[in-house]
């Protein structure tokens, strides 16, 4: 019976990676200039928002046309006046390969503030920070 459970969880798990890897290749998992919103509750009320954009345009990063995908997370109504989160992500991700070029983050909630910007090149990433107390 263990071998089963195992032999059978293996074939869900390769399935899965080889369907993962079909997916990321492919373009028609998003369009340019799709926006998705996401409100997230906590029981009734609702807790924040958060927004996935792909821009329209192409962004060029060292001449490579880029897709533009930004996301803004924000907490609305009475959770705002508990805690206050605004977060922005965004990030260039090559037309071709859909492999990242560049990544950017400015995370702001409460008091606490991070702005931190990652350059992808061949086999490293160079990262750098910007950090208020």
């Amino acid at each position: 019976m263990k071998y089963l459970i195992l032999t059978i969880s293996l074939f869900f798990l390769s399935f899965q990676a080889q369907t993962k890897k079909h997916i990321i290749k492919s373009e028609k998992s998003f369009l340019k200039g799709e926006t998705l919103t996401y409100r997230l509750h906590y029981g009734l009320i609702t807790a924040g928002e958060a927004t996935l954009q792909i821009q329209p345009e192409l962004k060029r990063v060292n001449s490579i046309p880029c897709y533009d995908f930004n996301i803004k997370g924000k907490t609305t109504g009475a959770f705002s006046a508990i805690m206050k989160i605004e977060d922005e992500w965004q990030s260039y991700v090559d037309t071709n390969s859909l492999h990242p070029l560049q990544s950017s983050r400015e995370i702001v909630e409460n008091s606490y503030y991070l702005k931190e910007k990652v350059d992808f090149t061949d086999d490293q990433a160079t990262v750098t920070w910007e950090k208020r107390d």
